[in-house]
């Protein structure tokens, strides 16, 4: 499918289904060839692929799914979902491409002929996706009888496809509370005060750095405390990594006990973020590290439609004994 025909196919979709253009993110195709649907297995995985800024996979079931076996069913899956992954899947798990999504999707499967884009079936669904709801589909796509008069006939070659449009997710609230989750508070009674502030990492300025090089940026006060939230680029074993540094410049010699969670999301909205926390009450003194939050290559990789992202701390302030400690 050339690009005119691309543009005309995306056309036919929207006239046949309701795409809004509201807090639209992105819009994209992915099309997977079946060289021969009659040898296909019972259930049959594309390639891994990235459409609108996260990685996905088609699985089709050619003799329905489950209980639905006079239909061909199609499901999409998502593989950003901070998840383990089955044994069987061809995707690495590791700490840099495993993050929180909160991701507001409206998508069309469709299958066509190969050398006939005019002539095909398509459905349409809308879903949200998030870390323990990563697979959506269509169990009932089209009935197998008509699948075969309207595109099998002769042609073993298909293509299956998917039009995807991603959308804006602007719920702070949801956000913040999923920050929140990562911190322990069962053994803490006295809540003094939790917050969290946020800063701007461009990539220009973070393909500048030299190794042990930071950037700080502006101090800010929080419950009558003055803190510095500053990036630093550290080399380790060939590998460039961020960590982060929280410091406390109110020159006392309080102890502040702490909890800790870092994250970095894009610059947009609240639907694709990457955090960790330090999960245990921390004393603080002067300032708390996280060492080796992501590896450069792997955030501008993650985030290649961006020219920057945003990257913060949560902030949660305890009262133990009648002393004032902190956590963050």
């Amino acid at each position: 499918m050339n690009i005119n025909e691309k543009e005309d196919f995306v056309k036919k979709l929207k006239e046949k289904f309701d795409f809004p253009d509201e807090d639209l993110l992105y819009e994209d195709i992915y099309e997977w060839n079946i060289e021969n649907w009659k040898e296909l297995s019972n259930e049959n995985k594309s390639d891994i692929f990235k459409l609108c800024g996260l990685n996905w996979n088609i699985i089709l079931y050619p003799s329905g799914f489950k209980t639905k076996k006079e239909f061909v069913s199609l499901f999409l899956e998502n593989f950003n979902a901070l998840r383990y992954y089955n044994f069987d899947d061809d995707y690495k798990y590791n700490n840099d491409n495993q993050f929180n999504i909160n991701v507001d999707t409206k998508f069309a499967f469709y299958i066509r002929e190969y050398d006939n884009i005019s002539n095909f079936e398509a459905k349409e669904t809308s879903f949200k996706f998030d870390n323990y709801n990563y697979y959506h589909g269509i169990q009932e796509f089209i009935d197998i009888k008509k699948f075969n008069e309207k595109l099998l006939k002769n042609n073993t070659k298909l293509v299956v496809g998917i039009y995807l449009c991603r959308y804006e997710n602007n719920d702070e609230e949801e956000f913040i509370n999923k920050i929140k989750s990562y911190i322990n508070n069962k053994n803490e009674i006295y809540i003094l005060h939790q917050d969290y502030r946020e800063f701007e990492i461009k990539f220009e300025d973070l393909s500048k750095l030299n190794n042990n090089s930071e950037i700080l940026f502006e101090t800010f006060e929080d419950y009558n405390y003055n803190w510095n939230f500053s990036l630093k680029k550290e080399i380790i074993n060939n590998e460039s990594y961020i960590s982060f540094k929280l410091l406390n410049k109110s020159n006392n010699d309080e102890v502040i006990k702490t909890n800790l969670v870092f994250f970095i999301r894009n610059n947009k909205d609240y639907s694709y973020f990457k955090t960790n926390g330090s999960y245990s009450n921390n004393l603080i003194i002067e300032d708390f590290t996280m060492d080796k939050f992501i590896k450069i290559d792997n955030l501008i990789k993650t985030y290649e439609n961006y020219d920057s992202v945003i990257a913060g701390v949560y902030i949660c302030i305890y009262n133990n004994n009648g002393k004032r400690l902190i956590s963050i």
